[in-house]
């Protein structure tokens, strides 16, 4: 049997930690240069708490070695990261007009 390098319960809790860490500086940057995109960043924070629970829900149901389920999340994020850099140069281009 293999011992696991960190518990489940110290995952969340690094994953949460990074999601409010990632909320925060796009929030300062966002506060200091007084631009859109910092308020995108600061909102990946949640985002990647939310995916975070949605995968540990998806493992509960179809277990870790479910071809499917890799094929699914591996959609869901390069449609996510997709939808987020579409949205990222379509504010980015609207602030270098003004």
């Amino acid at each position: 049997m293999t011992k696991e390098l960190i518990s489940p319960e110290l995952s969340q809790t690094l994953v949460l930690l990074a999601a409010i860490a990632i909320s925060l500086l796009g929030a300062a940057l966002g506060f200091w240069y007084k631009k859109t995109p910092g308020l995108l960043a600061a909102l990946c924070g949640p985002l990647v708490f939310v995916l975070w629970l949605l995968h540990g829900a998806l493992v509960a149901r179809f277990g870790m070695d479910s071809l499917g389920l890799l094929l699914f999340e591996g959609l869901v994020f390069i449609a996510l990261g997709a939808a987020l850099g579409v949205g990222w140069s379509r504010l980015g281009a609207r602030n270098t007009e003004i």
